[in-house]
Protein backbone atom coordinates (compact mmCIF):
# COMPACT_ATOMS: atom_id res chain seq x y z
CA UNK A 1 0.00 0.00 0.00
CA UNK A 2 1.33 3.05 -1.33
CA UNK A 3 0.11 6.65 0.25
CA UNK A 4 0.38 10.16 -0.31
CA UNK A 5 0.00 13.54 1.63
CA UNK A 6 0.76 16.90 -0.31
CA UNK A 7 -0.92 20.62 0.82
CA UNK A 8 0.60 23.81 0.84
CA UNK A 9 4.14 24.52 2.35
CA UNK A 10 3.97 27.15 4.54
CA UNK A 11 6.73 29.68 5.43
CA UNK A 12 8.67 27.21 7.71
CA UNK A 13 9.19 24.85 4.83
CA UNK A 14 6.62 22.68 6.70
CA UNK A 15 2.82 22.28 6.10
CA UNK A 16 1.46 23.78 9.21
CA UNK A 17 -2.35 25.37 8.51
CA UNK A 18 -2.22 24.48 4.95
CA UNK A 19 -5.71 25.43 3.94
CA UNK A 20 -6.02 22.40 1.62
CA UNK A 21 -4.70 19.00 0.79
CA UNK A 22 -4.93 16.20 -1.47
CA UNK A 23 -4.18 12.62 -0.36
CA UNK A 24 -3.47 9.61 -3.29
CA UNK A 25 -3.23 6.04 -2.53
CA UNK A 26 -2.71 2.85 -4.47
CA UNK A 27 -2.15 -0.98 -3.88
CA UNK A 28 -1.58 -3.90 -4.57
CA UNK A 29 -3.28 -7.22 -3.74
CA UNK A 30 -1.90 -10.87 -4.64
CA UNK A 31 1.49 -9.85 -6.15
CA UNK A 32 4.11 -7.79 -5.52
CA UNK A 33 3.98 -3.86 -5.48
CA UNK A 34 6.11 -2.91 -8.29
CA UNK A 35 5.46 1.07 -7.94
CA UNK A 36 3.03 3.82 -8.28
CA UNK A 37 1.96 6.15 -11.50
CA UNK A 38 -0.72 7.65 -10.50
CA UNK A 39 -2.25 10.58 -12.67
CA UNK A 40 -5.41 11.58 -11.58
CA UNK A 41 -7.72 14.38 -12.85
CA UNK A 42 -9.80 16.96 -9.78
CA UNK A 43 -12.64 14.80 -10.88
CA UNK A 44 -11.12 11.69 -9.25
CA UNK A 45 -11.07 12.91 -5.75
CA UNK A 46 -13.72 13.29 -3.32
CA UNK A 47 -14.09 17.02 -1.55
CA UNK A 48 -14.56 16.97 2.43
CA UNK A 49 -14.99 20.18 4.20
CA UNK A 50 -13.73 19.85 7.28
CA UNK A 51 -14.30 21.54 10.54
CA UNK A 52 -11.99 21.35 13.47
CA UNK A 53 -13.18 22.71 16.75
CA UNK A 54 -11.35 23.92 20.14
CA UNK A 55 -12.15 22.62 23.32
CA UNK A 56 -10.13 25.88 24.59
CA UNK A 57 -10.31 29.53 24.37
CA UNK A 58 -6.49 29.39 23.95
CA UNK A 59 -4.97 28.91 20.87
CA UNK A 60 -3.38 25.29 20.51
CA UNK A 61 -1.69 23.08 18.25
CA UNK A 62 -3.51 20.20 16.88
CA UNK A 63 -2.47 17.54 14.59
CA UNK A 64 -3.92 15.18 11.92
CA UNK A 65 -3.78 12.22 10.12
CA UNK A 66 -4.95 9.58 7.46
CA UNK A 67 -5.10 6.01 6.81
CA UNK A 68 -6.10 3.67 3.93
CA UNK A 69 -7.11 0.79 2.78
CA UNK A 70 -8.67 -1.23 0.03
CA UNK A 71 -12.65 -0.21 -0.03
CA UNK A 72 -13.52 -4.01 -0.21
CA UNK A 73 -10.94 -6.02 1.22
CA UNK A 74 -11.89 -8.49 3.53
CA UNK A 75 -8.84 -9.86 5.00
CA UNK A 76 -8.55 -7.04 7.42
CA UNK A 77 -5.32 -5.91 5.59
CA UNK A 78 -3.02 -4.08 7.36
CA UNK A 79 -2.66 -0.30 7.56
CA UNK A 80 -1.82 2.85 10.33
CA UNK A 81 -4.55 4.74 11.25
CA UNK A 82 -2.39 7.54 11.64
CA UNK A 83 -1.18 7.61 8.25
CA UNK A 84 2.20 8.30 6.50
CA UNK A 85 2.62 11.80 7.95
CA UNK A 86 0.55 14.42 10.68
CA UNK A 87 -0.21 17.76 9.42
CA UNK A 88 -0.69 20.36 12.30
CA UNK A 89 -2.79 23.48 12.20
CA UNK A 90 -3.82 25.91 15.08
CA UNK A 91 -7.45 25.56 16.75
CA UNK A 92 -9.91 25.65 15.83
CA UNK A 93 -9.36 25.93 11.49
CA UNK A 94 -11.15 24.68 8.62
CA UNK A 95 -9.54 23.27 5.49
CA UNK A 96 -10.35 21.49 2.52
CA UNK A 97 -9.48 18.07 2.26
CA UNK A 98 -9.18 15.58 -1.20
CA UNK A 99 -9.56 12.19 -1.13
CA UNK A 100 -8.94 9.62 -4.07
CA UNK A 101 -11.97 8.20 -4.25
CA UNK A 102 -12.30 4.97 -6.45
CA UNK A 103 -11.83 1.72 -4.75
CA UNK A 104 -10.14 3.15 -1.26
CA UNK A 105 -11.48 3.36 2.52
CA UNK A 106 -9.84 6.01 4.31
CA UNK A 107 -9.65 6.93 8.04
CA UNK A 108 -8.70 10.21 9.93
CA UNK A 109 -7.75 10.91 13.33
CA UNK A 110 -7.44 14.08 15.23
CA UNK A 111 -4.55 14.63 17.89
CA UNK A 112 -6.15 17.41 20.01
CA UNK A 113 -3.77 18.60 23.24
CA UNK A 114 -6.51 16.92 25.32
CA UNK A 115 -6.71 13.41 23.98
CA UNK A 116 -7.19 11.47 20.36
CA UNK A 117 -10.34 10.85 18.02
CA UNK A 118 -10.56 8.92 15.65
CA UNK A 119 -12.82 7.46 12.80
CA UNK A 120 -14.28 4.09 14.52
CA UNK A 121 -14.97 3.14 11.01
CA UNK A 122 -13.55 4.01 7.91
CA UNK A 123 -14.95 6.47 5.13
CA UNK A 124 -15.67 5.38 1.32
CA UNK A 125 -16.56 8.59 -0.87
CA UNK A 126 -17.99 9.01 -4.12
CA UNK A 127 -16.43 10.43 -6.80
CA UNK A 128 -16.55 14.28 -7.49
CA UNK A 129 -18.98 14.68 -4.00
CA UNK A 130 -18.50 17.06 -1.19
CA UNK A 131 -19.22 16.11 2.50
CA UNK A 132 -18.76 17.63 5.55
CA UNK A 133 -16.81 16.73 8.45
CA UNK A 134 -16.76 18.41 11.85
CA UNK A 135 -14.46 17.30 14.61
CA UNK A 136 -14.50 18.40 18.53
CA UNK A 137 -17.47 19.84 18.42
CA UNK A 138 -19.59 19.28 21.84
CA UNK A 139 -20.80 18.38 24.09
CA UNK A 140 -18.00 16.19 24.37
CA UNK A 141 -19.10 13.07 26.70
CA UNK A 142 -18.80 8.90 26.21
CA UNK A 143 -19.22 7.56 23.26
CA UNK A 144 -19.57 3.38 22.69
CA UNK A 145 -17.98 1.26 20.18
CA UNK A 146 -17.09 -2.27 19.83
CA UNK A 147 -13.65 -3.75 18.88
CA UNK A 148 -12.18 -7.81 19.08
CA UNK A 149 -11.65 -9.19 22.93
CA UNK A 150 -7.29 -9.38 22.37
CA UNK A 151 -4.97 -12.35 23.77
CA UNK A 152 -4.60 -10.05 26.74
CA UNK A 153 -8.06 -9.31 27.51
CA UNK A 154 -8.44 -6.15 26.11
CA UNK A 155 -10.91 -4.66 24.45
CA UNK A 156 -13.57 -1.40 23.17
CA UNK A 157 -16.45 -0.89 24.55
CA UNK A 158 -18.07 -3.02 27.25
CA UNK A 159 -18.19 -6.70 27.06
CA UNK A 160 -18.24 -10.05 29.06
CA UNK A 161 -16.53 -12.93 28.03
CA UNK A 162 -17.07 -16.16 29.81
CA UNK A 163 -16.62 -14.51 33.67
CA UNK A 164 -14.63 -11.64 32.58
CA UNK A 165 -15.94 -8.14 32.40
CA UNK A 166 -13.99 -5.91 29.74
CA UNK A 167 -13.87 -2.01 29.38
CA UNK A 168 -12.69 0.33 27.29
CA UNK A 169 -14.57 3.47 27.14
CA UNK A 170 -14.08 6.66 24.91
CA UNK A 171 -15.40 9.24 27.44
CA UNK A 172 -14.57 12.42 25.76
CA UNK A 173 -15.57 11.99 22.41
CA UNK A 174 -17.08 14.43 20.05
CA UNK A 175 -20.42 14.84 18.74
CA UNK A 176 -20.26 12.98 15.48
CA UNK A 177 -21.19 9.36 15.96
CA UNK A 178 -18.46 8.04 13.63
CA UNK A 179 -15.82 9.44 16.02
CA UNK A 180 -14.17 8.22 19.61
CA UNK A 181 -11.75 9.11 21.68
CA UNK A 182 -8.97 6.73 22.16
CA UNK A 183 -9.75 5.06 25.86
CA UNK A 184 -5.89 5.32 26.72
CA UNK A 185 -6.28 9.44 26.00
CA UNK A 186 -9.31 11.04 28.31
CA UNK A 187 -9.13 8.10 31.06
CA UNK A 188 -9.29 8.35 34.75
CA UNK A 189 -10.48 7.06 37.87
CA UNK A 190 -13.32 3.65 37.89
CA UNK A 191 -14.96 1.60 40.25
CA UNK A 192 -16.58 -1.49 39.70
CA UNK A 193 -19.57 -2.67 42.84
CA UNK A 194 -21.16 -5.92 42.52
CA UNK A 195 -24.59 -6.32 44.15
CA UNK A 196 -23.30 -2.97 46.47
CA UNK A 197 -19.70 -4.75 47.06
CA UNK A 198 -16.78 -3.30 45.84
CA UNK A 199 -15.37 -5.52 43.31
CA UNK A 200 -12.20 -3.38 41.69
CA UNK A 201 -10.72 -0.01 42.05
CA UNK A 202 -8.62 1.09 39.08
CA UNK A 203 -6.98 4.83 39.82
CA UNK A 204 -6.81 4.71 35.84
CA UNK A 205 -9.12 2.73 33.83
CA UNK A 206 -8.21 3.08 30.19
CA UNK A 207 -8.22 -0.66 29.17
CA UNK A 208 -9.29 -2.93 31.82
CA UNK A 209 -11.05 -6.75 32.46
CA UNK A 210 -11.83 -7.99 36.29
CA UNK A 211 -12.79 -11.80 36.82
CA UNK A 212 -16.07 -12.12 38.17
CA UNK A 213 -18.75 -14.59 39.50
CA UNK A 214 -20.49 -16.41 36.98
CA UNK A 215 -23.99 -15.76 38.93
CA UNK A 216 -26.39 -12.96 37.78
CA UNK A 217 -25.81 -10.00 39.58
CA UNK A 218 -26.29 -6.19 39.72
CA UNK A 219 -23.54 -4.48 38.69
CA UNK A 220 -22.08 -0.81 38.94
CA UNK A 221 -19.52 0.80 37.30
CA UNK A 222 -18.53 4.48 37.97
CA UNK A 223 -16.20 6.39 36.43
CA UNK A 224 -14.09 10.13 35.99
CA UNK A 225 -12.21 11.73 33.65
CA UNK A 226 -11.41 15.45 34.66
CA UNK A 227 -9.01 17.29 32.23
CA UNK A 228 -7.05 19.93 32.53
CA UNK A 229 -6.06 23.42 30.02
CA UNK A 230 -9.86 22.98 28.15
CA UNK A 231 -12.74 24.95 28.71
CA UNK A 232 -15.57 22.78 28.32
CA UNK A 233 -16.54 18.82 28.95
CA UNK A 234 -13.99 19.60 32.08
CA UNK A 235 -15.17 16.88 34.47
CA UNK A 236 -17.26 13.64 32.99
CA UNK A 237 -18.27 11.59 35.41
CA UNK A 238 -20.46 8.49 34.62
CA UNK A 239 -21.97 5.29 36.41
CA UNK A 240 -23.59 2.36 34.47
CA UNK A 241 -26.20 0.04 36.51
CA UNK A 242 -26.68 -3.37 34.55
CA UNK A 243 -26.79 -6.99 35.04
CA UNK A 244 -24.84 -9.78 33.95
CA UNK A 245 -24.31 -13.58 34.24
CA UNK A 246 -22.29 -16.10 32.71
CA UNK A 247 -22.05 -16.20 28.91
CA UNK A 248 -20.65 -19.10 26.77
CA UNK A 249 -18.25 -17.13 24.05
CA UNK A 250 -18.49 -13.33 24.04
CA UNK A 251 -21.30 -10.89 24.91
CA UNK A 252 -21.57 -7.26 24.64
CA UNK A 253 -23.11 -5.27 27.99
CA UNK A 254 -26.41 -3.34 27.90
CA UNK A 255 -24.43 0.16 28.62
CA UNK A 256 -25.99 3.44 27.25
CA UNK A 257 -24.76 6.97 26.56
CA UNK A 258 -26.35 10.08 26.22
CA UNK A 259 -25.74 12.65 23.67
CA UNK A 260 -26.20 16.15 23.72
CA UNK A 261 -26.42 18.11 20.04
CA UNK A 262 -26.60 21.60 20.07
CA UNK A 263 -25.42 23.90 17.56
CA UNK A 264 -21.86 25.35 18.58
CA UNK A 265 -19.60 27.14 17.23
CA UNK A 266 -15.59 26.47 16.34
CA UNK A 267 -14.48 26.75 19.63
CA UNK A 268 -17.85 25.26 21.47
CA UNK A 269 -19.54 28.75 21.96
CA UNK A 270 -23.54 28.83 21.71
CA UNK A 271 -25.71 32.20 21.68
CA UNK A 272 -26.77 33.65 25.15
CA UNK A 273 -30.78 33.45 26.03
CA UNK A 274 -33.89 31.83 26.69
CA UNK A 275 -35.13 28.77 23.96
CA UNK A 276 -32.11 27.37 23.39
CA UNK A 277 -32.80 23.64 22.06
CA UNK A 278 -30.79 20.37 22.57
CA UNK A 279 -31.05 17.45 20.42
CA UNK A 280 -30.61 14.47 22.95
CA UNK A 281 -30.21 10.65 21.64
CA UNK A 282 -29.51 8.06 23.37
CA UNK A 283 -26.83 5.18 22.21
CA UNK A 284 -26.96 1.23 23.25
CA UNK A 285 -23.72 -0.73 23.91
CA UNK A 286 -23.30 -1.64 19.92
CA UNK A 287 -24.19 -5.74 20.00
CA UNK A 288 -26.30 -5.31 22.56
CA UNK A 289 -29.92 -6.08 22.39
CA UNK A 290 -31.82 -3.30 21.38
CA UNK A 291 -34.23 -2.05 24.65
CA UNK A 292 -36.55 0.55 24.91
CA UNK A 293 -35.34 3.58 26.98
CA UNK A 294 -38.15 3.77 29.21
CA UNK A 295 -37.39 7.03 30.85
CA UNK A 296 -34.58 9.90 30.16
CA UNK A 297 -34.16 12.71 32.48
CA UNK A 298 -32.20 16.24 32.30
CA UNK A 299 -31.04 18.78 34.47
CA UNK A 300 -28.82 21.93 33.67
CA UNK A 301 -26.73 24.38 35.89
CA UNK A 302 -24.89 27.47 35.10
CA UNK A 303 -22.69 27.16 38.04
CA UNK A 304 -20.57 24.36 36.84
CA UNK A 305 -23.04 21.87 38.95
CA UNK A 306 -23.14 23.46 41.98
CA UNK A 307 -26.78 23.92 41.45
CA UNK A 308 -29.04 21.84 39.12
CA UNK A 309 -32.14 22.45 37.33
CA UNK A 310 -34.60 20.28 36.27
CA UNK A 311 -34.95 20.39 31.68
CA UNK A 312 -38.52 19.49 30.25
CA UNK A 313 -37.64 16.29 27.80
CA UNK A 314 -39.72 15.70 24.75
CA UNK A 315 -39.81 12.85 22.42
CA UNK A 316 -38.81 14.09 18.43
CA UNK A 317 -38.83 11.41 16.17
CA UNK A 318 -36.06 8.81 17.38
CA UNK A 319 -34.78 11.28 19.60
CA UNK A 320 -35.45 13.72 22.59
CA UNK A 321 -35.16 17.34 22.40
CA UNK A 322 -35.09 19.86 25.88
CA UNK A 323 -34.39 23.33 26.08
CA UNK A 324 -32.60 25.82 28.43
CA UNK A 325 -31.41 29.29 28.88
CA UNK A 326 -27.64 30.23 28.85
CA UNK A 327 -26.72 32.90 30.45
CA UNK A 328 -24.35 35.12 28.89
CA UNK A 329 -20.66 35.07 28.74
CA UNK A 330 -21.00 31.88 31.26
CA UNK A 331 -20.92 27.98 31.00
CA UNK A 332 -23.49 25.38 30.70
CA UNK A 333 -23.48 22.04 32.50
CA UNK A 334 -26.00 18.76 31.82
CA UNK A 335 -26.74 16.10 33.95
CA UNK A 336 -28.80 13.24 32.33
CA UNK A 337 -30.23 10.33 34.09
CA UNK A 338 -31.60 6.88 31.60
CA UNK A 339 -33.02 3.93 32.40
CA UNK A 340 -34.18 1.11 29.94
CA UNK A 341 -36.97 -1.52 30.02
CA UNK A 342 -34.64 -3.79 31.36
CA UNK A 343 -34.13 -1.84 34.53
CA UNK A 344 -30.17 -1.04 33.28
CA UNK A 345 -29.40 2.49 34.18
CA UNK A 346 -26.82 5.23 32.87
CA UNK A 347 -25.94 8.61 35.03
CA UNK A 348 -24.46 10.91 33.40
CA UNK A 349 -22.99 14.43 34.26
CA UNK A 350 -20.63 16.87 32.15
CA UNK A 351 -19.70 19.82 33.65
CA UNK A 352 -18.95 23.34 31.29
CA UNK A 353 -21.04 21.26 28.56
CA UNK A 354 -20.72 24.06 26.33
CA UNK A 355 -19.79 28.10 26.81
CA UNK A 356 -22.32 31.00 25.80
CA UNK A 357 -21.30 33.80 23.59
Amino acid sequence: MAHGRFAEPGPAGDFKDSPYEYNLADYAQGRTFDGVDLHPSQGDFATVKATYASDSDEVRESATGHGVRPADDLTKFAWDPYGVSLVSSSLPFQRTEYYLADGLKWISSFMRPSGILYETEGSTFQLGRTYRREWNKGVLGPRLTQGPIQANGLTLGAQRSGDKLHFGLSLRSDSDPRHANEPGSSAGPAKLYRDGELLADWRHAEYVEVPVPAGAASYRLESQVAVAGVEVSTKISNAWTFRSGHVDGVAALPFMAVHFTPVLDDRNHARAGAGFTIPISVQRQPGAPAVKVKSLTVDSSTDDGTTWRSARVERVGDGWRTKVTNPAGGAVSLRATATDADGNKVEQTIIRGYLVN
